[in-house]
């Protein structure tokens, strides 16, 4: 859709990730005759050391290229990998590898993908073979149809599943191929769609995590890469990514790169409780911040301050402590912070009882320098919960404050120009403001247009968000003069 009428974008926001050492696509001796191979990607001291010894003690992360791709599309994410945690002295680092598909059109060929499993298969018992004590599991990274590969790998019920950790896709095609050319293609997507409903993968700590790029992504739909069990996300809405992604730069885009270090830096931290609460890992990472914040710790001596200090804003010092009995139940409780070198939790649940997941904040960025918790009290009732209020923003609102009125788009003669302005609603925001839009005809792509009265400035806190049951998209947080821009399939 980019280069037709209201949503024509020629400006990528991804920046690149570039390599400022030599790099090395080093072969590991596995090869499926002269057609298949695997390369482990390396730099500096790191190579040096695996061409001499051929020894390996990382943790492993094998990455699968889709249709027509490259081994070598690995170095973005093997590059920051290696150099993150070289420069951080971490006591952990990844070995990085990459099945060289001799740049297969494996998205014309069902025979190509099978032959393409078939080779992943004996590639991680070789993997697995070169680590003189076993790792916890390998990291799957699959971009477009490599990420179809690997499911059909899982799939097999002869796979261990313990020999991997968690699987990544970018712009792959889980609902569906994209070119059903054959029967058999047909097929695979059929098997792998009840392989995931079965108890062998329901009840195993396999987690997949499906990345599109959005409208920027002409080859790949969107609805594509929607699918049962899988945790679906765009890249419009993980923090600090913030927008779209063509086919190919999602596997090099900087921001999106980085984001998925900080979750695998986060697994190799403390793999076993990963493997313990793995959705609660990659929620935090994909739909939340991502932050590791401390708790709470007022002094003994502090005096808390009751929800009556709050109408609607509290005040920008002191703790507020409520217990959420009936008259707060209709609230919504949201504090904007900004991010600070050891950031704390900015919503704490206190109460030993407050073990439905329900009554949790949901913690995101606003933009870089600020972040923001909001929750919803009717899913906290009878829990005690403690906000520090020292610097911040907060608000302890009730539905009446929050919700907008519906707003429903209609029209009465057919579209015939692709520009067409259907609506307007005007509105003030102070806090958080929901407004909830209808459709006369879910079969179109709709675009909203967020024009902001006042001159945006460095230190203005705004976001617009626009969510459905599916998909979710943010605004640009530093856009200025120019209208926000948010494009949606429904």
């Amino acid at each position: 859709m980019n280069n037709f009428g209201p949503f024509r974008s020629h400006v990528n926001d991804c920046k690149m990730t570039y390599m400022w050492r030599y790099m090395n696509f080093m072969d590991t001796g596995f090869r499926y005759g002269n057609k298949y191979s695997l390369i482990l990607y390396g730099e500096g001291f790191y190579a040096k050391d695996f061409m001499q010894t051929k020894k390996v003690n990382g943790i492993p992360v094998l990455f699968v290229p889709g249709n027509a791709g490259s081994a070598r599309q690995v170095r973005s994410l093997g590059s920051v990998l290696q150099n993150k945690t070289e420069m951080q002295n971490t006591k952990f680092h990844f070995d990085v590898f990459a099945v060289d598909f001799n740049e297969e059109l494996s998205g014309l060929s069902s025979e190509y993908i099978s032959t393409q499993a078939d080779y992943l298969s004996k590639a991680v018992d070789y993997i697995w073979k070169m680590y003189d004590k076993p790792p916890n599991g390998i990291i799957f990274v699959g971009h477009s149809m490599g990420g179809i590969a690997i499911r059909l790998l899982i799939s097999d019920p002869g796979f261990d599943l313990n020999k991997a950790a968690m699987v990544l896709t970018f712009a792959t095609p889980h609902r569906m191929p994209p070119l059903p050319i054959d029967h058999k293609m047909i097929q695979m997507w059929k098997k792998i769609h009840e392989t995931w409903k079965t108890d062998r993968i329901l009840n195993s700590h396999i987690r997949i995590i499906s990345v599109s790029g959005g409208f920027k992504d002409e080859l790949i739909d969107e609805i594509w890469t929607l699918d049962k069990n899988v945790t679906h996300v765009s890249t419009t809405e993980i923090d600090k990514v913030w927008l779209e992604a063509d086919h190919q730069c999602i596997v090099w885009c900087n921001q999106l790169v980085r984001q998925t270090s900080r979750l695998l830096f986060d697994y190799a931290r403390n793999p076993k409780n990963f493997f313990q609460k793995p959705q609660i890992y990659l929620d935090r990472h994909y739909k939340e911040s991502g932050l590791r914040l401390k708790k709470i710790a007022p002094k003994n001596e502090t005096k808390f301050l009751s929800a009556d200090s709050c109408e609607p804003k509290c005040p920008p010092d002191g703790f507020l402590k409520i217990f959420v009995d009936e008259k707060l139940e209709n609230k919504k409780l949201l504090v904007l912070s900004p991010l600070t070198y050891e950031p704390e939790q900015l919503i704490q649940i206190i109460d030993s009882n407050a073990t439905e997941r329900k009554c949790r904040p949901t913690t995101r960025f606003l933009k870089e320098d600020t972040f923001y918790s909001f929750i919803n009290l009717q899913d906290c009732s009878g829990n005690t919960i403690l906000v520090n209020l020292e610097k911040k923003l907060a608000w302890l609102v009730d539905n009446s404050d929050v919700y907008l009125p519906s707003f429903k788009v209609t029209w009465e003669k057919e579209i015939t120009n692709l520009i067409w302005p259907l609506s307007n609603f005007r509105f003030n925001v102070d806090g958080v403001k929901i407004l909830n839009i209808s459709f006369y005809n879910n079969d179109l792509v709709a675009r909203l247009d967020i024009i902001r009265d006042i001159e945006i400035e460095e230190n203005d806190r705004h976001r617009a968000i626009w969510s459905t049951e599916s998909v979710q998209r943010m605004d640009n947080p530093f856009a200025k003069n120019d209208p926000s821009k948010i494009a949606l399939m429904m």
